[in-house]
């Protein structure tokens, strides 16, 4: 029997990011572990980024250019539109550490059995929440997850688990998104921490200019405890719960 390599699908999301994103691309292509795609979901760039991203034509790069409401309605997108085994979001300003990292992901998710694969990031320039040149953020527990995000940039997500459950970006955080996807998908499946530097985190990106107060709130002064119980109904009553606290406070 033929082992088939996992295939990765990387998204990109952009709008108007032809200063970096050509790097972004590069970062990908020099991988030592080549059984990737490259999705560029790009929001109707006005400058070169659609230019420059065709150039890598070759390189089993696609890309869809039009309209959205944001960066989290392009990684939805990209989630219906990726083909792979394995999804990951790369910022357009963001880098891959070193050219090893996809490798180092498939020889550890081929250990276990697990959904979702986290390492961490390594900043580029101050943000509000970790300075230039450090390492964001080691492992996580329930607690640490309530009170700061684990970057995107350091994850890796098994798509077809995401289908399964139908699990997506919800729009009305336009901010802070992700991490309510980390916080319900956390209470759903495992995460497995493996300590490398996945990506260099550039700052200027949304994360880093804003933030949305309202989720804040709600997802840190209301959700429950994480229990660690594997017991499927518990888990599907404490996400109904949190669900009724945010539609009542709408």
């Amino acid at each position: 029997m033929v082992y088939l390599k996992p295939k990765i699908s990387i998204i990109i999301p952009t709008f108007n990011s032809e200063a970096a994103v050509g790097d972004a691309i590069k970062s990908v292509i020099n991988q030592s572990y080549k059984n990737f795609e490259i999705l560029i979901i790009d929001s109707d760039s006005l400058d070169n980024t659609v230019k420059i991203v065709q150039a890598f034509g070759g390189h089993n790069v696609r890309i869809f250019s039009e309209k959205d409401k944001g960066v989290y309605e392009a990684m939805n997108k990209g989630l219906d539109l990726a083909l792979g085994d394995w999804v990951y979001f790369l910022g357009s300003d963001d880098i891959f550490y070193d050219n090893q990292v996809l490798q180092i992901f498939i020889d550890e998710a081929e250990q276990s059995k697990a959904k979702v694969y986290y390492g961490n990031v390594l900043i580029k320039g101050n943000t509000p929440w970790a300075k230039d040149k450090t390492v964001y953020d080691g492992e996580f527990n329930w607690e640490k997850l309530k009170s700061k995000n684990i970057s995107h940039q350091a994850i890796f997500y098994n798509l077809n688990y995401l289908n399964e459950i139908k699990m997506r970006y919800d729009l009305n955080y336009p901010v802070c998104s992700d991490w309510d996807f980390n916080l319900r998908l956390w209470l759903k499946t495992e995460f497995v921490y493996f300590d490398v530097i996945v990506a260099v985190f550039t700052s200027g990106g949304l994360s880093t200019m804003s933030s949305d107060s309202f989720f804040e709130v709600i997802e840190n002064k209301f959700a429950l405890p994480h229990t660690g119980s594997k017991n499927k109904s518990i888990k599907k009553t404490l996400i109904l719960f949190i669900q009724k606290i945010l539609k009542i406070l709408n």
